[in-house]
């Protein structure tokens, strides 16, 4: 009898795992997903993979999407530069398994992770990363590590749930013959706000939102996380066995992030490995007003200024800087 149960607990599990599955990988609404921001990811990616060398790759979450004019940096620096930042979200470790599987000889990498992703266990992705295996399936190769499987699966099962009661809507609404409302959204999170070397640039002309700037600077939670380091480190000497140059840089904070945040940046900073940094937390605090929407998106000022500050502490190790200082 206890063998029949657990036989049918068991088929019954399996069942549901198949069915969770098929929802979760069900093309639903692909074609909002083919214009999304995080849909974004398959061409940064593209450009990664593609032919060249001698490349200058600046990797990270949105503050480096926002943030960085990777046109200038390349007629500053002649290196083809590619723009890799996306999302926090997507985990600091998978954008770490892309760079240490796609770097070659005589690139640079420049990664500016955020401070959210050393607390917690944001560097091994969000709800975010569940979205983008979902639809780009490829995807799946940078989450290869049972730390980062965890999350995926949890956060999965909330895109199943949201998936599914979604469904279930829409044939409630065909069902009853209304009439199913769909606004149309403006917003600078698309894939085409993009320009081709990865940098968001819809917002540039956009007007500031100066409240969610002030709503966005939040007291990270979540204690230090030390994989977050190492992570680090096991990619720094990828990157170095293969003849590039590896580089950490802290991200751009508004005055307000900081005043909340100062002493945990602080930390992350007193964990890094002096080899890989050139500067300290406190170079990269800007006013709010240079900011956009959340304390790591940039506005077109804001941007210019830290592209001029990233370009001076590139130039120690590249050709010469011809920058007003």
């Amino acid at each position: 009898m206890v063998v029949k149960l657990l036989s049918r607990a068991a088929a019954l599990t399996v069942l549901a795992v198949f069915v969770e599955g098929m929802i979760f990988f069900c093309p639903v609404e692909r074609a909002a997903w083919e214009n999304s921001y995080l849909a974004a990811w398959r061409v940064k990616h593209q450009r990664l993979i593609a032919p060249g060398d001698n490349r200058l790759i600046v990797a990270g979450g949105s503050n480096v999407a926002f943030g960085v004019d990777s046109s200038t940096l390349q007629s500053v620096t002649q290196r083809t530069t590619i723009n890799m930042g996306l999302h926090g979200g997507l985990g600091l470790r998978s954008v770490l398994y892309d760079i240490e599987e796609n770097v070659r000889d005589h690139d640079t990498v420049v990664l500016i992770p955020e401070y959210e992703h050393f607390y917690g266990d944001i560097m091994n992705g969000e709800l975010e990363a569940a979205n983008l295996v979902r639809h780009e399936p490829s995807a799946l190769r940078y989450f290869s590590s049972w730390k980062q499987r965890g999350p995926l699966v949890r956060n999965g099962l909330t895109v199943v749930r949201g998936t599914t009661f979604d469904q279930i809507d829409k044939v409630k609404t065909i069902v009853l013959g209304r009439a199913r409302e769909v606004g149309t959204v403006k917003t600078v999170y698309r894939r085409d706000a993009f320009d081709a070397h990865g940098d968001m640039v819809s917002h540039l002309d956009d007007t500031p939102k100066p409240d969610r700037v002030a709503a966005s600077a939040i007291r990270i939670s979540g204690t230090f996380n030390e994989d977050a380091i190492e992570a680090i480190a096991r990619t720094a000497a990828v990157v170095i066995a293969r003849g590039a140059e590896f580089l950490v840089v802290y991200p751009p904070v508004s005055a307000t992030y900081w005043s909340v945040n100062a002493d945990l940046a602080k930390e992350v900073a007193a964990r890094m490995p002096a080899q890989w940094i050139r500067t300290t937390p406190d170079d990269w605090i800007f006013d709010d007003h240079l900011f956009y929407d959340t304390s790591y998106h940039l506005n077109r000022h804001g941007r210019e200024l830290r592209t001029k500050k990233l370009l001076r502490v590139l130039e120690a190790g590249m050709k010469p800087v011809n920058i007003d200082r």
